[in-house]
């Protein structure tokens, strides 16, 4: 009968035991010393858990002060350890002197070469871009005016596509692009008055998909 009540303890103090145990349970309390011992151990241990906290953990300051004694220790460690005499420092200084002066002029010898390489690149690179690198079919200087955007078919030829310019008295300017789109402008001033004869005759050959006029 106690160990059945001591197990019914904990039920008892929380009042979740049933009307019949907690009469038992009751009745039985006075009349064993043990498991009323048992409850007011139990009774402690709840109030002890529930209690508030009313000590605080600052961990990180006792942490500062633990590390500022191990960076103090270790820096009197290398200071006992590492303590040159002043005729060592006195010959270090010397040697440090005597290294730049020695190397001082190659260091500088090094950087206009450095400096001079990076100049001609530069220039370089420039000139060669200067130009924009397109792939035409003429080399005439393009008449200011009026400018022909066309795609030619994918099956039109390099040689169909010379004829067309030569029917239209037209040369390429620029192109082509990513899209295939090349940039036409009239050769002869009869070419860049008759525009809209041009372009008519540009969107009528089968060997031409697109055709449009813009001015520049």
């Amino acid at each position: 009968m106690t160990d059945h009540v001591i197990d019914l303890l904990p039920w008892y103090l929380n009042g979740r035991i049933n009307a019949d145990d907690r009469a038992k349970v009751m009745q039985h309390l006075q009349q064993c010393e043990r498991c009323a011992a048992e409850l007011n151990m139990q009774k402690h241990l709840q109030t002890a858990i529930n209690a508030p906290v009313k000590v605080e953990i600052a961990p990180q300051p006792s942490f500062n002060k633990l590390w500022e004694r191990v960076v103090a220790e270790e820096n009197a460690d290398v200071d006992a350890a590492i303590k040159p005499t002043s005729n060592h420092i006195s010959l270090l200084q010397q040697f440090a002197c005597w290294l730049q002066a020695q190397w001082m002029p190659v260091m500088l010898a090094t950087q206009m070469a450095v400096i001079v390489a990076g100049g001609i690149f530069f220039v370089k690179h420039e000139t060669t871009n200067t130009n924009a690198a397109y792939r035409t079919v003429s080399t005439t200087t393009p008449t200011q005016g009026a400018v022909f955007h066309v795609v030619f078919d994918d099956a039109t030829r390099l040689t169909d596509i010379k004829d067309i310019l030569l029917r239209s008295n037209l040369q390429v300017i620029s192109g082509p692009t990513a899209a295939g789109v090349y940039s036409l402008s009239p050769m002869t001033e009869q070419a860049a008055v008759d525009i809209k004869q041009t372009v008519k005759s540009l969107r009528d050959d089968p060997r031409v998909r697109f055709a449009e006029i813009s001015h520049e």
